[in-house]
Parts: C-alpha cells; sequence; structure tokens
C-alpha cells in the first residue's frame, strides 16, 4: 500500500498535534472542515493515517483468524489478546478520521 500511494505533504512545524486533534473532532461533531488550509491539510494527513493504521491491524487479525484455522493446537488466545485490543484502541481512534476524510470528500464532490 505504501510503495503505490502518491506523496502525501508533509505535516507544517508549526501545527500542533492538539490543534489537530482539535479540528478532527470539530470536524466530527460539526460537519464542517477548517478554514485555514495548513491545518486542513495536516488533518487530511493524520485521518488518513488513523484510517490505514485500522485497516492494517484489521489485515492482521484476518491473518491470526487464518492462522488459528490451520494451526488450531496453538495458544492463539494469548497471542490475539494484544492485536485486537490494538484494533479496538484504533478503531476508536480513527472515526474522527474518518469522518473528516468523509466530510472532505463530500466538500470537493461539491465544488
Amino acid at each position: 500500500m505504501h510503495f503505490v500511494q502518491a506523496p502525501r505533504p508533509s505535516p507544517h512545524k508549526r501545527i500542533s498535534t492538539r490543534e489537530v486533534q482539535g479540528a478532527l473532532s470539530y470536524t466530527h461533531r460539526s460537519g464542517t472542515v477548517p478554514t485555514d488550509p495548513h491545518v486542513r491539510t495536516v488533518a487530511g494527513v493524520y485521518a488518513c493515517a488513523d484510517v490505514e493504521t485500522l485497516v492494517m491491524i484489521a489485515a492482521f487479525l484476518v491473518g491470526g483468524v487464518l492462522a488459528a484455522l490451520m494451526r488450531p493446537e496453538f495458544a492463539w488466545l494469548d497471542a490475539g489478546i494484544l492485536p485486537v485490543a490494538m484494533a479496538l484502541i484504533w478503531a476508536f481512534k480513527s472515526r474522527h478520521g474518518w469522518a473528516y476524510l468523509k466530510v472532505l470528500h463530500s466538500i470537493s464532490r461539491a465544488d
């Protein structure tokens, strides 16, 4: 996935992580994106990274389930607790990024 995607814009140094997280949660609540284009760009980069991480963890979990089907004698419950916990955390965290990307995509279609 990382080899075929276009390069992302680099986050600006003057925009803090707190400001980006605030923009993501504001968009999740209000349905509008920030007016500052730099904040909008950096928030989009963070939103894409959150959603991509969730997809990667989901693929990891699917691989674990398939491995458990092939080797049922292994202690998969013990090995699967950490990935499941990570998937739940990222699923909760990526909801702001997912909402941000939906709003951003709907705005680009309206233009």
